[in-house]
């Protein structure tokens, strides 16, 4: 019985101690991410490269260019041309084409000559362009590396066959380095990536070319391999656009730019202890269900405010060369195009030079 009386006393006068002194209850305002991005002043012009797709038309696509449906797969020089215009108005310095690797001599092939149909336009010199290296049909993997199925060589004459880009007066240069974007470079996979990249650069500067490699990795990653993959290796890192969202991340979507503030700071200050440049990679939007209907990712529409936002916060984490990667001047099956359209005009150019020129 005693116990019993010992017991509920314990119990009144915990409960009374509880009630006298309740612990703080966290409300929305105390999360992380409770706080505003501060407007960061254009006051240097940024280097603004836009993807430049190679593509087929889908029939599902809702906009129609300005200069009416191309032939996005071969290539058209009076289009182009066009295209060179409208990357003036956006203040875009340099178009990124993709070349794939020789080891699918047939793709290589289709590459070069989409690249140089388009540089019979009458204006293709005014304009700067680079590479997006692709080397995704050498089918590596952890246990199918780049030494161990003998494709050293054809990586490295890969780079040979570029010499006579580089030489064009308009590739685009980086304090006289050659750039070159590596698409999904986390993914060359290799045994000693340090010693591979140095044995590129070493026979490209024999050639008289010294390589300034933007090394490519998936969105919403945290690093993937930097000491393996990057350090040591390419000179720049960047990510595909975080726009491509999957619907469970809710969150995500509805605080998208500061979420992005948040992870390319983190990427910034963790490459900068590796001696790295970050360069982040912006886009107006994107709807992947128009190539694919049950696609469950979230359709973000073009707005000239989100987009406005999106450029501020990749302006604060762009490193010392001021470098931002625009994806895409023209993925029209994506819905990420800048492109001039019937419907919205020049004005998401408009947006991309107020937000990266100083004029």
């Amino acid at each position: 019985m005693k116990l019993k009386q010992y017991i509920r006393i314990l119990i009144i006068v915990g409960t009374g101690t509880f009630g006298c002194n309740e612990p703080d209850i966290p409300t929305a305002d105390d999360h992380f991410l409770n706080y505003e991005i501060p407007p960061v002043p254009v006051e240097t012009d940024y280097v603004v490269g836009a993807l430049y797709d190679r593509f087929e038309w889908n029939s599902n696509v809702p906009e129609t260019p300005s200069v009416g449906i191309y032939d996005g797969n071969m290539g058209d020089p009076a289009v182009y041309a066009q295209h060179i215009d409208q990357a003036n108005t956006g203040g875009i310095d340099y178009f990124i084409f993709t070349l794939r690797s020789t080891v699918e001599m047939a793709e290589f092939q289709s590459d070069s000559l989409f690249i140089s149909t388009l540089h019979q336009a009458s204006n293709a010199g005014e304009m700067k362009y680079a590479l997006s290296y692709n080397f995704g049909s050498m089918g590596l993997s952890s246990n199918d590396r780049i030494e161990d199925e003998g494709l050293v060589p054809t990586f490295l004459k890969d780079f040979e066959l570029m010499l006579p880009y580089f030489q064009q007066a308009n590739y685009m240069a980086i304090d006289g380095k050659i750039v070159v974007y590596m698409a999904g470079s986390h993914n060359l996979f290799s045994n000693d990536s340090e010693a591979l990249y140095q044995q590129l650069r070493s026979q490209m500067s024999g050639l008289g070319v010294e390589l300034y490699l933007i090394g490519e990795q998936t969105d919403w990653t945290p690093p993937l391999r930097y000491s393996m993959r990057f350090v040591n290796a390419v000179d720049a890192v960047t990510h595909r656009t975080y726009l491509d969202i999957e619907k469970i991340e809710y969150d995500r979507m509805i605080m998208l730019n500061k979420y992005c503030d948040q992870a390319w700071t983190y990427h910034q200050e963790a490459l900068a202890n590796y001696g790295l440049e970050y360069v982040p990679t912006v886009a107006p939007s994107i709807n992947p269900t128009i190539t694919n209907s049950t696609n469950t990712n979230y359709v973000i529409e073009k707005d000239a405010q989100f987009f406005a936002e999106h450029c501020n916060v990749a302006r604060k984490v762009s490193g010392s060369n001021k470098l931002v990667i625009l994806d895409s001047f023209n993925d029209w099956n994506a819905g990420k195009q800048i492109e001039s359209a019937t419907s919205y005009g020049d004005e998401f150019l408009n947006v991309l030079r107020q937000q990266f020129k100083v004029n």
